[in-house]
């Protein structure tokens, strides 16, 4: 990419609330433009799932610990 800009909306506690990500150039010889962005609202509420490696990590963690 040739081109980009990243914006992004914080609160005076330094949370982010929304970002856009906007990048341009050439990709394959030809005009690419990559788009992105979030809102982010009712913190302190957010769940994030565990990712599906995460039951297999904990397995090896604990079987190195015996």
């Amino acid at each position: 990419m040739e081109n980009a800009s990243l914006v992004f909306v914080v609160d005076t506690w330094g949370l982010i609330h929304w970002y856009e990500f906007e990048a341009t150039g050439i990709a394959d010889d030809r005009p690419a433009r990559i788009t992105e962005s979030m809102r982010i609202s009712d913190i302190g509420r957010t769940t994030v799932s565990r990712p599906s490696w995460y039951g297999q990590a904990m397995e090896m963690e604990n079987s190195s610990r015996r």
